[in-house]
């Protein structure tokens, strides 16, 4: 009960910080990828809606499934749990289904046609493009971390070019003008 009062205060804090909209994932972040009880996230779900509600606002909620990223193993199983999950966060309040892991257009084309909500993606090296994820009917698409994880990649690439060969190549090749940074941090909105 005491996570279920903090989750409530917490969605208070955010709301009065502006936020339109949250995303809450079943993922339990642990190394064996275990997900949350189902029923136990739709209850969270169900009360960031009404505690939002009785604030006045109506909070975008976009309930994020792992089961691609746990322990299942085969396909079908993994669609047909991301099915019933979302329908479950659907009753319980949910706007939209985050299923981050999935590639494949075949299987992407069963969870949109199956789950009542709008279907959210991570686009990641083995995701079809965008022209083909909009095709397929695929409402948003997120990059996570991946920009920033390029950015820490290449800057270790600059390090260690830098200490091994005593050369500056890697960021002095493709990089955006002083000229091009001001405008980007000086232009009004």
């Amino acid at each position: 009960m005491q996570m279920l009062e903090e989750l409530k205060e917490l969605i208070r804090k955010l709301i009065s910080f502006g936020v339109s909209g949250v995303n809450i994932e079943d993922g339990k972040g642990d190394k064996k990828l275990q997900l949350e009880d189902m029923d136990y996230q739709a209850r969270k779900i169900q009360l960031i809606k009404e505690t939002a509600l009785t604030c006045g606002v109506s909070l975008f909620v976009n309930a994020r499934t792992d089961v691609y990223w746990n322990v299942f193993n085969e396909s079908y199983i993994q669609a047909e749990e991301a099915i019933k999950r979302a329908s479950a966060y659907r009753e319980a309040g949910a706007d939209g289904i985050f299923v981050p892991g999935v590639h494949e257009n075949n299987v992407i084309d069963h969870l949109i046609k199956h789950i009542e909500l709008p279907v959210n993606l991570l686009a990641g090296k083995d995701t079809p493009d965008v022209k083909e994820l909009t095709k397929l009917g695929v409402a948003r698409i997120s990059s996570g971390s991946g920009p920033f994880r390029a950015s820490l990649s290449l800057i270790r690439q600059v390090g260690e070019e830098f200490l091994h060969q005593g050369t500056y190549k890697s960021f002095s090749k493709n990089i955006i003008s002083y000229d091009e940074m001001n405008r980007l941090f000086l232009e009004e909105v």
